[in-house]
């Protein structure tokens, strides 16, 4: 499986280099949740016992300081892309600087954490005029 990726990976450091830009490509494997025993083959992952193994690309912009994490599927799909851009430029000796750039990434909203807070200390910091009833489980006014 690293077979496939690496000839892609050289290919991609080698176009970016061609187009000037500071980035470079590596992967990893990392390990994900078990599927069951056995060995299993596919194009994106492997599975050796209990455990499944997928291989990510790991891009280092070292203009801006920036990773990102590729799956295979997201890197492919770049990876054409940069193809097509390099063929722009050995055509027209120029990159089009409007098309989006295929060796970053937009900045996207993550999801770091989730929290619990309670509202009642923010209830006293509040300037709030009305008056509320308390009515007990007799249907009296308490306050």
């Amino acid at each position: 499986m690293t077979r496939e990726i690496r000839p892609k990976i050289d290919e991609a450091n080698e176009t970016a280099k061609q187009l000037g830009q500071n980035v470079t490509f590596s992967f990893g494997i990392i390990g994900g949740k078990g599927n069951g025993g056995g060995i299993g083959l596919s194009l994106s992952s492997f599975t050796s016992g209990e455990k499944k193994y997928d291989i990510e690309v790991k891009v280092n912009n070292l203009d801006s300081e920036e990773q990102y994490i590729w799956d295979r599927s997201k890197f492919n799909d770049r990876l054409t892309e940069m193809r097509d851009l390099l063929a722009t430029y050995e055509q027209d000796g120029e990159i089009d600087t409007h098309d989006a750039n295929p060796f970053t990434d937009k900045a996207e909203p993550a999801l770091i954490g989730e929290g619990y807070f309670r509202m009642e200390c923010l209830a006293h910091l509040i300037d709030n005029p009305i008056t509320v009833n308390l009515i007990g489980s007799n249907y009296e006014n308490h306050g």
